[in-house]
């Protein structure tokens, strides 16, 4: 099942957060390709992982421009599973099967610069913003909160990694790039202020 999140316009701004460091898998990493194991070794040391963790793992290509994200979340407002589009063609899905799906596709030049979100064991609510403005909602905010964007300015998420149990999705990490060049004359929104869903609060840079 399949439907579309809330997408609104706005601008930029920050607000609390809460993270951890990108922890190394404590068990095997279940996986008979090297290239994705040592892909998952390099991603964990450079870069946090928000949530409990635990758990399969998983990352998106390297070198991949994101211009669409699917979350299926579940009956128990458990996140379930993740997949982005990499130009015109969608990533294997990435985590549990089952729940509802939402999908979120950008526009040509737009760019996922800034995600909000919370957990508790598992992801339960995913905010995702873009450079134009807009942003979409997955889930309901419950447990401890976070929001995280580059350290640099005009860098934009590039991958996602993270692990999942057999619920759903334990924790999330996030990988940033500058975008193609030809991209970058696009006017970005001012980060003095961005529209925001109701109750989210965003940090003060919680930069990866």
């Amino acid at each position: 099942q399949r439907s579309s999140p809330m997408v609104v316009p706005g601008q930029v701004g920050w607000g609390p957060s809460q993270s951890r460091a990108c922890p190394l898998p404590s068990r095997s990493l279940g996986t008979h390709h090297p290239e994705a194991m040592l892909r998952w070794l390099t991603l964990a040391l450079l870069w946090k992982m928000y949530g409990e963790g635990g758990g399969k793992h998983f990352s998106t290509s390297s070198d991949c421009e994101i211009t669409g994200v699917r979350v299926a979340v579940g009956l128990l407002g458990l996140v379930k599973s993740i997949q982005v589009r990499c130009g015109v063609s969608w990533s294997a899905v990435f985590g549990t099967p089952g729940g509802t799906t939402q999908e979120f596709l950008l526009q040509p030049g737009e760019h996922i610069d800034l995600i909000y979100g919370s957990y508790r064991m598992f992801i339960r609510y995913l905010v995702i913003f873009t450079d134009q403005g807009h942003y979409a909602t997955f889930g309901k905010e419950d447990g401890n909160t976070f929001t995280v964007f580059p350290s640099e300015q005009g860098k934009v998420l590039t991958g996602i990694c993270g692990q999942h149990k057999p619920l759903g999705l334990s924790g999330l990490c996030f990988e940033w790039d500058y975008p193609p060049e030809e991209d970058w004359t696009t006017v970005r929104p001012t980060t003095s202020a961005r529209t925001v869903p109701p109750g989210v609060v965003l940090a003060s840079r919680d930069v990866t």
